[in-house]
């Protein structure tokens, strides 16, 4: 039975997308800031 070869990419390569999830974990950690803060009743520009 002959066998398949596959060629697969290794498995250390980093990924192209790394800004994004940058900009991402950013974003979403000020939203949770923000939601925090009004959930507590801080004042700030949204009252």
């Amino acid at each position: 039975m002959p066998k398949a070869f596959r060629a697969s990419s290794p498995a250390t390569r980093k990924p192209d997308n790394s800004p994004l999830v940058t900009i991402a974990l950013f974003c979403g950690s000020g939203l949770l800031v923000s939601l925090v803060a009004m959930m507590a009743g801080v004042q700030g520009a949204w009252n």
